[in-house]
């Protein structure tokens, strides 16, 4: 009985680290915040001839672009789309009329908490297992995620799924923020799955019911794929993601911007010369009459940053101007910087001298008054 008992306190021990061991921490990947605000909560459900939303399900979501005041979303076909016989098993569970929650399936991006906006569809796929959403309207503290190059991929590469927890997936009032994103490591083990159908990446990384529809990231935290639960094979430990070739060129197909590695590359180059040059700025070591076009340079590509404008061409131009103007600057004088020294150091020695003299003045005075 003994024996049975350890044995079966192993066999828990082992499942539980197998089950953990795969989680990984936010510090493996690079830029994690920027990952964070990328991905989001989705809400399908039926609204009732009141109004009143009933969410059915709960999804992940990535956001690929933000343009033209908008935010796309896309996430799993499977994720989201809600079969008549599933509304009609939610009205049976929830002692609803199904007459009264007919009608077309309706969709809710989480902000934050319990804060929703209404999305709508742009394109979906079944066979692909895919759904493109607009929200009109941009989300404050919420940005695009920049799409990876899957050609610079090779089986072995680190790969991380990003979402929220199976636990709040199944929970039906749960309430869904950044800091509750869980992050899983796993292994890249083929670009071509399922290829007849669509460019699948298949890997190791843990996806399940909170994650299906969120983010599979590189190590640089750049978005390669969109995690697919429908079609891995859980038992097996075989996940997929849907490529971000296909993403791609969903999204070059509805005319709509995106940033890529390249892009975002060259942005962050503009961020690093920026920053250089606002330390050359404040550094006291230039004459003021060569600082003024590095001034000038320094306030427009301050308002190209705080734009996240990625236009390559505009990003161009912004470097070329502080390159300009940085090659520009001119050292103040080392002689003139010593001849200033040598006159402060000669006045303050006049300064000392008079105060002596002064002294001696008026113990003379005082003695002769004696």
């Amino acid at each position: 009985m003994g024996k049975k008992r350890i044995t079966g306190a192993l066999f828990l021990g082992i499942c539980f680290i197998c089950l953990f061991s795969c989680k990984a921490y936010a510090s493996d990947i690079a830029d994690i915040e920027r990952a964070r605000q990328g991905v989001v909560a989705l809400f399908s459900g039926v609204e009732d001839k009141s109004g009143n939303f009933h969410r059915v399900k709960n999804a992940c979501g990535c956001i690929v672009s933000s343009s033209d005041n908008s935010n796309y979303i896309i996430t799993a076909y499977n994720a989201v789309h809600i079969s008549e016989e599933a509304k009609s098993e939610y009205a049976a569970s929830h002692q609803l009329d199904a007459e009264q929650i007919g009608g077309d399936t309706v969709m809710k991006l989480v902000v934050e908490g319990d804060i929703m906006v209404d999305i709508s569809v742009v394109a979906e796929s079944e066979k692909k297992d895919f759904i493109l959403l607009k929200a009109d309207s941009v989300i404050n503290e919420r940005g695009a995620l920049p799409l990876g190059d899957t050609g610079a991929l090779n089986p072995g590469d680190d790969v991380y799924v990003m979402g929220f927890s199976e636990r709040l997936a199944k929970t039906e009032n749960a309430g869904y923020e950044m800091s509750e994103l869980l992050f899983y490591k796993g292994t890249l083990e083929s670009l071509d799955h399922e290829a007849d159908v669509a460019a699948y990446l298949q890997h190791t990384a843990y996806i399940n019911a909170g994650n299906t529809g969120g983010a599979l990231l590189d190590a640089d935290g750049y978005l390669i794929g969109l995690n697919n639960l429908a079609k891995s094979d859980a038992k097996g430990k075989q996940y997929v993601s849907l490529s971000m070739d296909e993403i791609r060129t969903i999204l070059d197909n509805y005319g709509i911007a995106y940033i890529d590695k390249q892009q975002d590359a060259e942005f962050m180059a503009l961020r690093g010369l920026y920053e250089e040059c606002e330390g050359l700025y404040a550094s006291g070591t230039y004459k003021g009459s060569s600082l003024k076009p590095l001034e000038e340079a320094l306030k427009s590509a301050q308002e190209l940053i705080r734009q996240e404008n990625r236009d390559s061409e505009a990003i161009a131009a912004q470097k070329e101007l502080l390159e300009q103007a940085k090659g520009a600057l001119k050292e103040k004088t080392p002689l003139l910087s010593y001849l200033i020294y040598g006159l402060a150091a000669v006045l303050a020695a006049l300064l000392v001298w008079a105060a002596v003299l002064a002294v001696d003045c008026k113990n003379k005075n005082w003695y002769r008054e004696g």
